[in-house]
């Protein structure tokens, strides 16, 4: 239950593309993390145009540090207007600040993958074009649930395919009704 973490990449990349983005920049902030690659990969043939990958192993444990690293690809590269962060605190404490110190006058669009309070707040105002939703409540609920009404009746569910959760997209015009049950846990 869920969906291929490339499937999920390959829409974000439809999205910057879908924006009209030129050259995009996909943050790994975890090295060995197979799945985060694969969101890359899947953004790469999305987009199918301009791309770079910068990896920030670990970004979380300094976060100050993995700012400035991603800040210096920004300005190493100006054609770079669109960066892809694979996790909401990652957008937020890192991502956000390095886009606003490489490019403090001009745009960068800035996607993500995943919800948080902060995030909430930065696509309200702006700071982050959107996020791509896999609503991982689901992913632990409708395994419970599918293996009930297997017990109960001898249901299948999926039919040995996946039974996707997304890929969807939380921007402006939908982040008003989410945020409630961000706010909650739920989402």
């Amino acid at each position: 239950m869920g969906q291929p973490e490339s499937a999920a990449g390959s829409a974000a990349g439809q999205r910057f593309r879908a924006d009209d983005a030129r050259h995009l920049l996909c943050v790994i902030h975890e090295a060995t993390n197979t799945a985060l690659r694969d969101r890359c990969a899947g953004a790469r043939s999305g987009f199918g145009g301009s791309y770079s990958e910068l990896v920030v192993d670990n970004a979380k444990a300094n976060v100050s540090a993995s700012s400035a690293v991603v800040a210096a690809k920004l300005r190493a590269d100006s054609t770079i207007d669109a960066v892809l962060s694979l996790d909401a605190d990652v957008t937020t404490e890192i991502v956000e600040p390095a886009v606003i110190a490489a490019r403090a006058n001009s745009h960068t669009e800035i996607g993500s993958f995943d919800l948080n309070v902060a995030l909430i707040d930065d696509i309200k105002s702006g700071k982050v074009a959107w996020t791509v939703d896999q609503q991982e409540y689901l992913y632990g609920y409708l395994p419970i649930f599918a293996l009930k009404l297997y017990k109960q009746g001898l249901f299948e569910m999926g039919a040995e395919d996946v039974i996707k959760t997304g890929p969807s997209f939380d921007d402006k015009s939908n982040i008003d009704r989410i945020s409630q049950y961000v706010r909650q846990g739920i989402r």
